[in-house]
């Protein structure tokens, strides 16, 4: 792959995960949530944001492991408060004032405060992801040993798996909550780290990196053999509960979402590779380049696009049948999403533009 290259697959697979983090939101608004189609869609979809962290983590081993660049914590972490912590708390602003609207008593409840410090709906990733960059700058042996980091890799991949096993015994034993238990305790950094930690590996370790890329079809056959399993578990809950109470954390779901995230990152190297040796596809993973490059202000806005589009819905009495109306959202959040990232690149609003997108 050419030193122009070198991180062209990364975009791509932003695009990819991007894609269906847009495509679950208003499906679960449109879709009979105990339908067994919509649950195996929702089901699969659940790589995306452990896809993103795996991302997020590669980045920083490729960075400042294999390359060995300079790291300084404070540098890094003002970095993460202008690009990550300004967006989270306008973003939250702005769609706390959207569903509570004129009503002061809500915007002052400790249930808005809660949301506003910790994230609303999608924007839970930021605060996560926060949380993440803190550990890593204050807690990761940055010049210790091969050994020490994989420690440090090791646990963490342990501790997220330890979180599912805690949710899925709470729900035994508890049953459903009504979401109660994913929008609270999945907030905390302990039910992702492992997927940021083997981020962090992959870019700082070249030889298993390529271990892994000489495996992708094993990774992709225990994939899709996890994925039946957690496809079935979702299902007896849906049937059971009216919705999947637990999306992502069983460790059914841990298990497919760590190997469909890495194989969707190899598979994003590999299709770049393979295009770039062939003179194929070269508009098509340009397109993809581009939209991994909006994929960050996409979900920061994309909900909006998604309360505009239900709102339109209802105004002009387009039919319910999903069907109907999943093919008109799904471009149309995309292309309102992009023109709300595109806009403030533009004459005066580009001011605006560091508030929103860092």
């Amino acid at each position: 792959m050419s030193k122009k290259g070198e991180l062209t697959f990364i975009e791509v697979a932003r695009a990819v995960a991007i894609f269906f983090v847009v495509m679950i939101h208003p499906l679960k608004r449109l879709a009979d949530e105990a339908n067994p189609d919509t649950v195996a869609i929702s089901t699969f979809i659940c790589f995306a944001v452990p896809l993103f962290l795996l991302v997020s983590g590669y980045l920083i081993g490729w960075k400042y492991q294999d390359r060995k660049e300079p790291f300084a914590a404070s540098r890094f972490l003002r970095s993460k408060v202008h690009r990550i912590a300004i967006p989270f708390f306008a973003w939250n602003a702005i769609y706390i004032l959207l569903s509570t609207g004129s009503d002061v008593g809500a915007v002052l409840s400790w249930n808005v405060l809660w949301t506003f410090t910790t994230g609303w709906n999608q924007l839970y990733y930021l605060f996560v992801l926060l949380q993440l960059f803190v550990i890593y700058a204050l807690f990761f042996p940055q010049k210790g040993s091969s050994r020490a980091q994989t420690i440090f890799s090791v646990v963490a991949v342990v501790l997220t798996l330890l979180f599912n096993v805690i949710s899925e015994l709470v729900y035994l034993k508890y049953g459903a909550d009504n979401y109660y238990f994913e929008w609270t305790y999945g907030k905390v950094f302990a039910a992702w780290i492992g997927f940021f930690a083997w981020g962090i590996i992959i870019g700082a370790r070249p030889t298993l990196a390529e271990w892994l890329r000489k495996r992708l079809w094993l990774i992709l056959a225990v994939s899709i053999t996890v994925f039946i399993v957690y496809y079935y578990q979702e299902l007896l809950m849906a049937l059971a509960d009216g919705y999947d109470s637990r999306q992502y954390f069983l460790v059914s779901g841990f298990v497919f979402q760590m190997f469909a995230a890495t194989f969707i990152f190899f598979a994003s190297e590999a299709f770049v590779r393979w295009a770039e040796e062939n003179g194929r596809f070269t508009r098509t993973i340009n397109r993809m380049v581009s939209l991994g490059g909006y994929s960050y202000g996409i979900y920061l806005n994309h909900y909006v696009s998604i309360i505009l589009m239900l709102y339109l819905f209802e105004y002009l009495s387009v039919p319910t049948a999903f069907w109907i109306r999943f093919p008109i959202v799904l471009p149309s959040i995309f292309l309102l999403s992009w023109a709300g990232v595109k806009i403030f690149t533009l004459g005066p609003l580009r001011r605006i533009y560091p508030i929103l997108y860092g």
